[in-house]
């Protein structure tokens, strides 16, 4: 086994009578990083032995055994790297245990691991709205099979899919090594799919799963850990573009929590600050989160509309005394080019103006007058960016621009007078009345951030 496994990756392909590009597949990483095990340039990262340990069909005990690591252990002469392997392997979700033999000459430290029982772990419902993803759903479900969390159930939803997408939703459903729960229907859209996964969802906690995304192996495990460790409702993890199907390796050494707690969540979230200035900021959408069952039980997706996140996240995060993020990009998101919201402009965008009316509704409701300001400001550049991109994409005479003309003037009779608002910005503002296309329109979040700033930091002096 130690010659299959790093040393020589020609026989583990051999022994599955794959290619290097099936074996990059099923191992969910790069073919680059097949050839390099190949030509004996590197060996396989840690997190990625449960999934070698998946196609030999084997126990990832065995793997570190292979290594010379008898009993499931390893030892080590010195103590970064112990330490260094305690952190990846409780990121996969083992329980770990240190001891030390000391010698008068060398001190040497034992790892002794175990995967925790099913038993011990809530259900995690994993949530996937599939449409039209022939070419991306085997990547999306592959890293959801190879995940360390040990107690999982799959929810796929078919929106009408008319390529081979339900085939592919069947082949998983026959695996049998999680459980899998299939529907399909006539397509309404991605509000009305994610509504029937959270109806039919029996987990204790939800994650949101894009078909044509995928997840690192240890991303829901981490962000339970996460949340139990804060006592949060909900956690979140960063969300990195991709063009392909890779896993580089994570630098587990410099991630970065940021907690979202208390009075000010909710003004954090509508200025996309964050408590202690990470850049991580915590986003509307629903995708690259866990939440606790309770948060999204009651939740009524807006179906037959678009920018559903928009509409729904800060009602979400309304009823959470804490949410927390971390700066490790667990999340993979596709650049797909046939995604809802790289196609064509058209007047469906306007949803994302009521979604952010009911923010400001909302916010205020709950007692957040700052964060029902900011998003009052936001509708104002909204309004006007619609107005602009209506006019360059559908014409100068499309009959929806006055009337856009008109919902800006009434978001800015609500805005004004705002003392914390620049003067320049007051006078731009008071001129897209007259002209909405005068000038270069700032960006709403740079804005929003300084004006929190300035709120709270005056606040605190």
């Amino acid at each position: 086994m130690s010659n299959i496994i790093g040393k020589n990756i020609q026989l583990l392909r051999k022994h599955l009578s794959l290619s290097q590009s099936d074996l990059a597949t099923k191992l969910c990483i790069s073919v680059q990083a097949v050839s390099k095990w190949e030509t004996g340039k590197a060996n396989p990262d840690i997190y990625l032995l449960p999934q070698i340990a998946e196609c030999l069909k084997v126990p990832v005990e065995t793997l570190f055994e292979a290594q010379g690591a008898p009993d499931a252990a390893r030892s080590f002469w010195n103590l970064p790297a112990v330490e260094h392997c305690i952190r990846q392997l409780e990121y996969l979700g083992y329980r770990t245990e240190k001891q030390t033999a000391e010698t008068e000459k060398e001190k040497r430290y034992t790892l002794t691991f175990s995967l925790p029982r099913k038993e011990q772990f809530p259900l995690i419902s994993v949530l996937i709205p599939v449409y039209q993803v022939e070419p991306y759903l085997r990547a999306c479900l592959d890293s959801v099979f190879a995940q360390s969390y040990p107690n999982l159930e799959i929810l796929l939803v078919d929106d009408g899919s008319t390529d081979a997408s339900p085939v592919i939703c069947q082949e998983y459903i026959d695996r049998g090594t999680i459980p899998v729960r299939y529907w399909r229907y006539p397509h309404q859209g991605v509000s009305a799919a994610r509504q029937k996964l959270v109806q039919e969802a029996r987990g204790d906690l939800f994650f949101f799963l894009d078909a044509d995304d995928y997840i690192y192996p240890n991303a829901i495990f981490h962000l339970y850990r996460l949340m139990k460790e804060n006592h949060a409702g909900a956690a979140q993890c960063r969300m990195e573009r991709v063009e392909e199907v890779d896993y580089p390796p994570l630098d587990m050494d410099s991630e970065r929590i940021s907690v979202y707690q208390g009075e000010l969540l909710l003004d954090q979230f509508s200025c996309g600050t964050s408590p202690d200035g990470c850049e991580d900021l915590l986003r509307c959408m629903l995708a690259a989160k866990l939440y606790r069952k309770e948060l999204l039980q009651h939740v009524q997706f807006p179906i037959g509309k678009i920018h559903e996140d928009e509409a729904l996240m800060h009602r979400i995060l309304g009823e959470c005394t804490a949410v927390v993020c971390t700066s490790l990009p667990l999340y993979r998101y596709y650049q797909n080019p046939d995604s809802l919201m790289k196609k064509t402009f058209s007047h469906a965008r306007y949803d994302a103006l009521d979604a952010i009316a009911d923010r400001i509704q909302y916010t205020e409701q709950m007692g957040h007058p700052f964060a029902a300001q900011m998003n009052r400001l936001r509708l104002c550049f909204e309004c006007i960016r619609m107005i602009r991109e209506t006019k360059a994409n559908i014409g100068e005479n499309d009959p929806w621009i006055p009337k856009l003309r008109i919902r800006y003037e009434e978001a800015l009779s609500d805005l004004l007078p705002e003392p914390l608002l620049p003067e320049a910005l007051t006078e731009l503002l008071q001129s897209w009345k007259n002209d909405p296309f005068r000038g270069e329109k700032p960006s709403y979040w740079e804005t929003a951030r300084k004006l929190y700033h300035k709120k709270f930091r005056s606040h605190a002096d």
